[in-house]
């Protein structure tokens, strides 16, 4: 029987949060005394089912919009606010993000979503690319001058009062990061503006407001 000392050890976490892993019911350990003890193979079969919880959902068939290959490096990103995850998801919020692009920038746009606790509270509608990045999902597709774009439809599992951290890394589309929370009372829609800035133009920014859901295109057919 493994000790939490030996577990976080296996685990790669401090102890206090293994034994939080314990008393939460996500490690499947058994109180030994005053003490949490738990088996290597069940320590084992704590791994795997985890690791299939946390698995990022399968994409979509990609079209011949989303050949490219395209990521963000990560040596740009700031780890986001991790705050305590909330187990007992009491609603359903649909969220759905829209790109305008009112630039001439023709190629690959992208955005990283996270919220409150962790990502497996998602159900992926609609994306062309989608992969978890570290605790962050990265989302993109390619814009064309203007286009609107349905980029991003799924649904978040929380609570009234969650906030959804959504940041757009400097990249080709956008010369800067830019970084909103927004605070979950119903869904959310957002559109993603591409805009022109700065001398003649030639600098790209982004602005980003939420719209009525009525006013975001529909699934395309089939998802």
């Amino acid at each position: 029987m493994l000790t939490p000392e030996e577990a976080a050890a296996h685990l790669g976490l401090k102890t206090a949060d293994t034994v939080n892993l314990f008393e939460s019911g996500r490690l499947s350990g058994f109180r030994l005394g005053i003490e949490w003890r738990i088996t290597p193979a069940a320590l084992r079969g704590d791994l795997e089912r985890i690791g299939t919880q946390i698995a990022p959902p399968a994409p979509p068939a990609l079209g011949p919009r989303s050949e490219t290959p395209f990521r963000i490096p990560p040596a740009f990103r700031f780890a986001p606010p991790r705050l305590p995850e909330r187990r007992d998801y009491s609603d359903i919020f649909t969220v759905r993000i829209v790109v305008e692009n009112g630039t001439d920038f023709e190629g690959e746009f992208a955005l990283y979503l996270t919220t409150e606790g962790s990502n497996d509270r998602w159900e992926i509608k609609h994306a062309h690319q989608c992969e978890r990045v570290d605790s962050e999902m990265l989302v993109r597709d390619t814009v064309s001058k203007g286009e609107e774009v349905l980029l991003f439809s799924g649904q978040l599992y929380g609570r009234v009062g969650d906030r959804l951290f959504l940041s757009v890394p400097p990249q080709a589309a956008v010369a800067e990061e830019t970084d909103c929370v927004f605070v979950l009372q119903a869904d959310l829609a957002l559109r993603i503006s591409l805009t022109n800035r700065g001398l003649l133009g030639r600098r790209r920014g982004l602005k980003i407001k939420e719209i009525p859901m009525k006013d975001v295109p529909e699934l395309p057919s089939g998802e």
